[in-house]
Order: C-alpha cells, then structure tokens, then sequence
C-alpha cells in the first residue's frame, strides 16, 4: 500500500502530537512484511525540512501552510497527490484531512476539546468544529482515534458512522521505563533536591509530579490551589515538581506564587524525564481534556502511582488502582494529596502496574492504524 503521511508535527519538539507522529512513523516502518507500508512523509510548513528516515521517502520541499490551509477551507484544490505524490491512503495525523485527487483518507482526531472545552483550546483549533465536520462528510474518510473514549464521542457527537471510526491506543517502551531508576545525582543536577534553588524540595523528601504543556486544559490552576492546600493543612505534604513548557495562555502563573515546595523543571530530555517520574510517589494529571493521557502509561511503565482527574478516557489508561479525582475540585485534590500513602517502589502494586503498562505499544498502534488504513482503501 502506498501510504501519504502528514509528518508536519515532527518539525514540532513539544509533546503530545508530535510525539505521537514520530512514534508511529517509526512504528510503521518496522513492521513486519505485507503489514508495512511504502511511506512517504510530507510537511505543510516553511519551517524547515523534515529529516531523512529510514524506510520512508521524504517530500523535502517546503510548502505554504497558510496558503495551503486557506485553499483547503473552501475548496479541494490542490490536492494532497500533487504535494505527496501518488498514493493510495493520505494520513492526516493532526486534525487536518486534506483534499485527495484518488486516495482515501485517514485522519486522526486526538480528541474533542475544541467542541467540549473550546475555552481551553487555540482559536485555530476551535476551527476543528467547521472544517473536520466538513471533511469527514467525504465518502471515502476514515477516523482513527487515540482511545476508546474519543472513538465514542466523534461517533456520538461528530456524526460519524461506527464502522469507519477506528482506535488506535498509543504505546510505551515498558522496557525502558521500567529499568530506570530514580537517581539522586539527576534529581541534585535538576534543582529539585539542593534544598537551595528557588522553589525547590527540601533533600529527600517525596514529591508529586505533573508532566505536560502549561495549558489551561491541563488546569495547573486547580492542582496548585490544591497544593496550597494540602500544605496550609499540613507543612509536611508532599512536594509537587511540574515538568513540562509553557503553552498557550501560560495555563497558570508563571511560576511567582506558586507556593512552597513547586518545583518547575520546564522541558526536559526523555532521561532525566524517566528519572523524575521514577523518584516521584506518584503522578498528577488534573485535565479538563485529554485524547489518551500518555504521562498516567508511561508513570505506570515506571511502576509510579496515579492521580487523575475523573475522565472517561483517562480511566481507560490509568492502572487499576489509580486515584480518581473530580478535575475542579480542589479540596477533592487537596484530599488526595494528603492522604497518598507511602509505598515501597517494589511492591507488588508497583509491578502490577509495569504490566498494565506493558499492554500498550507502539507496534499494536501501528498495526491498528494499518487497520484503519486497509478499511478506507476499500471503500
């Protein structure tokens, strides 16, 4: 199968989408036999040039976006093959199904927040609500999604029939994050356990940690009031590390009146990353939205406990006995924070949830979106 893959995100070295773009790249051209496509990857964007692949052809040439985008939203020229070349599905991994001349179409809706918390998302993603509607009423479209949850909510709320709706979960290298082991010389290193950075834990003690974009969908607003919280009621509640860049709208404050015992690390190498969550008694994840909730996995991987907000689709990634928690409750948050039990990082809870985690890979995600690739092909 010839397969046109929009590769725009991987110019990105945010998370989320781009991550997932890169991963399920590199899934794709390690699959094995008939299963793996002839892939060529394109990128919608002046910003640079995306890097050779092995087992993938590169469109190298750079393209207009806005002018690309502006053409798209009110007609179907030029289409897609023209920028690709020919092929015999086009994979839109961000949203975006662009006009085909002969393809079928794939497009990958991460999740509906620009419907259910527009005021949580950019205005160029509240745009998803006219022109993803309008593409998904071409015939021969097909929709992959990153969970169960969103699966049933483009069905319900986007129209779109059950059978050309297809999850895909995303993955974990278990491996990987389950040999990491929390390393006191990294922790000293970031600034998280000196004792004298500003903001920083005092050597020792245990600490929450949040991994994500500053956002106003991730709502560090109600987890850091709760934190406050739980430290007015009680000095010696754990501390809170956030990990992760400022997005749009900054999600919180930047940092200034954060209170006692926050740490902010900003972005940080997948290493130190994995070493974070690995010395953390647990993690923090407090969205208003998600599509997967890939920090709740890889924390599992790393055999960490979790503490989410109380979402369909976060309950369909979390291990069993993860802590739900209502997402704008923050006394709720306050509580749970308190009252977080000390654990041994060997328990047997802790491999119980390695190998929930281990569920969960990259490959499955591929084979998964072949799947959904084969489905549009033949309609």
């Amino acid at each position: 199968m010839r397969l046109g893959l929009d590769a725009t995100p991987m110019l990105e070295q945010t998370s989320g989408v781009p991550r997932y773009c890169r991963e399920l790249v590199g899934a794709l051209t390690r699959l094995p036999g008939a299963d793996r496509p002839d892939l060529t990857l394109v990128a919608f964007s002046w910003r640079g040039v995306l890097p050779a692949m092995p087992g993938a052809r590169v469109a190298s040439r750079r393209l207009p976006a806005r002018l690309l985008m502006a053409a798209w939203q009110y007609g179907r020229w030029p289409p897609v093959e023209l920028l690709s070349g020919p092929c015999d599905v086009f994979h839109g991994t961000n949203f975006l199904s662009p006009p085909t001349w002969r393809a079928a179409s794939v497009v990958t809706v991460h999740d509906l927040a620009f419907l259910t918390h527009p005021g949580t998302v950019r205005a160029r993603s509240r745009a998803h609500a006219t022109l993803l509607p309008r593409a998904l009423r071409r015939r021969r479209t097909v929709v992959v999604t990153p969970s169960q949850a969103v699966r049933s909510d483009v069905i319900e709320r986007l129209g779109v029939p059950a059978d050309r709706v297809v999850a895909t979960p995303l993955g974990v290298d278990a491996e990987r994050w389950a040999g990491t082991q929390a390393d006191p010389a990294t922790l000293t290193r970031l600034g998280i356990d000196d004792g004298h950075a500003a903001g920083a834990r005092r050597r020792g003690r245990p600490y929450l940690v949040f991994v994500g974009t500053a956002e106003p969908r991730k709502n560090l607003v109600t987890l850091l009031a709760a934190h406050r919280l739980a430290r007015a009621r009680n000095p010696d509640s754990l501390d809170l590390v956030i990990v992760g860049g400022v997005g749009w709208g900054g999600g919180t404050s930047t940092g200034d009146d954060d209170g006692e015992g926050v740490a902010r690390l900003g972005r940080l190498d997948e290493a130190d990353l994995r070493t974070v969550v690995a010395g953390s008694a647990a993690l923090v994840l407090p969205s208003l939205a998600e599509g997967f909730g890939l920090p709740i996995l890889e924390a599992s991987a790393a055999g960490r406990r979790v503490m989410a907000s109380d979402l369909p689709v976060l309950r369909e990634v979390a291990p069993p006995d993860a802590v739900f928690v209502p997402a704008l409750d923050v006394d709720a948050w306050a509580s749970a924070i308190a009252h977080l039990p000390d654990e041994h990082p060997h328990s047997s809870a802790a491999a119980a949830r390695r190998a929930h985690a281990a569920r969960f890979t990259w490959q499955e995600c591929a084979l998964a979106t072949v799947r959904a690739y084969r489905l549009a092909a033949q309609l």
